[in-house]
């Protein structure tokens, strides 16, 4: 199937999996690199990169994008002489995925060749807010032998858990977190949201090799409190 544009094979993409239920956005920017599509389904994502010919440039594109999304995929238009055999061992040695195109009036619109691999990239995994996940992880990927940091992120109120749930792509807050932080109050979110950071910290302390902070609207104290704990 030959596309004229490459907006006109992502539009038959996108139509597949906002009919699986996913929330699907376009041209996604994330630590510097831009992302042709990018789904959401719960706690689930998927990032898709769309071009019309197969190349190195888009499988390193594809590429850097492995951690940031449960699986990754490359689309690209389906072709009767379509000759992919390296791409497929490529792509499968990567963990990315590839997805033939073709106009749903023809043939079925997508069609998966190689499937992309879960969380392919171990040590560097999509945000998790709950903590029996986070463990299940760290302990999976003991078996690369390789350390792992993980990012600590404290909550400062209930509103900042529904934002991130509801306004930031590939965020998933579970509803038991939400619940914590809308008990908690304003006046004691930050106290509560420290609380559950203290517990990742504890978890992380036993199964990955360190953990980094990140301060909520540059509420430094909050951190500075949780490293002092640590130190105690």
């Amino acid at each position: 199937m030959k596309f004229a544009k490459e907006e006109d094979m992502a539009r038959i993409v996108v139509s597949h999996f906002e009919t699986l239920g996913y929330q699907v956005y376009k041209e996604v920017s994330s630590r510097g690199g831009r992302l042709d599509i990018y789904c959401v389904k719960e706690n689930d994502t998927v990032a898709i990169e769309t071009k019309l010919n197969l190349g190195l440039t888009l499988l390193e594109q594809a590429h850097n994008w492995l951690g940031r999304a449960n699986r990754v995929f490359l689309a690209i238009p389906y072709k009767k002489k379509n000759n992919l055999h390296f791409a497929r061992e490529v792509c499968r040695n990567f963990g990315i995925g590839i997805m033939l195109v073709s106009d749903p009036q023809y043939y079925e619109s997508i069609t998966e060749i190689v499937p992309a691999a879960v969380c392919a990239d171990p040590s560097n995994p999509p945000e998790v807010f709950e903590e029996q996940k986070l463990e299940t992880f760290l302990d999976q990927a003991a078996k690369f032998k390789r350390p792992i940091i993980v990012g600590v992120l404290p909550l400062a109120n209930s509103r900042h858990a529904e934002f991130l749930h509801n306004e930031v792509p590939g965020m998933y807050l579970p509803d038991n977190v939400r619940d914590r932080m809308r008990k908690a109050g304003e006046e004691n979110g930050p106290k509560e949201g420290a609380a559950m950071a203290r517990d990742t910290i504890a978890l992380c302390r036993e199964k990955a090799a360190g953990v980094y902070l990140v301060p909520s609207f540059g509420r430094y104290e909050v951190v500075a409190e949780l490293v002092a704990g640590v130190a105690r």
